[in-house]
């Protein structure tokens, strides 16, 4: 996990020491399951995680400037990691943007069909390009903006 790990262990002896039997939930990416680090999480009490992966396609992950790159397999298989922890997974994609193709929009719903879990706004997420950022400029170039922030519909 890229957290600090020695905070990390501060806080997971600090929660039991505590004894708090409490539930959480926490958001994480892909690129940051680390099989031990979740199961302490999962023995202090965490319950749910919310993943940010946005989609399955590299294409799409390098104009998203993510950092990271995984086949299906490899996520596949870090999801399995917190499923057979016992983690409850909730996936967030982004589904839409201009240039999507349908092979990437059905590899995308085939991952949410494969977590199980799904719900509606998982399948009606699109891009929100900000101003400022590399997305916004590239949609405004190619024509997708069709007004000023801050509604930015395309």
């Amino acid at each position: 996990m890229k957290a600090n790990n020695e905070k990390l262990n501060i806080i997971l002896k600090k929660l039991d020491s505590l004894n708090l039997k409490i539930h959480f939930m926490f958001d994480a990416r892909i690129d940051t399951i680390d099989e031990r680090v979740f199961k302490e999480l999962y023995t202090a009490g965490l319950k749910r995680v919310y993943i940010g992966l946005e989609t399955v396609s590299t294409r799409q992950l390098q104009y998203y400037k993510k950092g990271y790159s995984y086949n299906i397999e490899e996520i596949k298989k870090r999801i399995r990691i917190l499923e057979n922890i016992g983690l409850q997974i909730i996936l967030g994609m982004i589904m839409f943007h201009p240039g999507a193709t349908f092979d990437e929009y059905k590899k995308n719903i085939d991952i949410i069909d494969f977590v199980g879990n799904k719900q509606l706004f998982q399948l009606s997420n699109r891009i929100t390009p900000y101003p400022g950022t590399p997305i916004y400029d590239n949609y405004v170039e190619k024509g997708f903006i069709k007004e000023p922030w801050p509604s930015a519909k395309w």
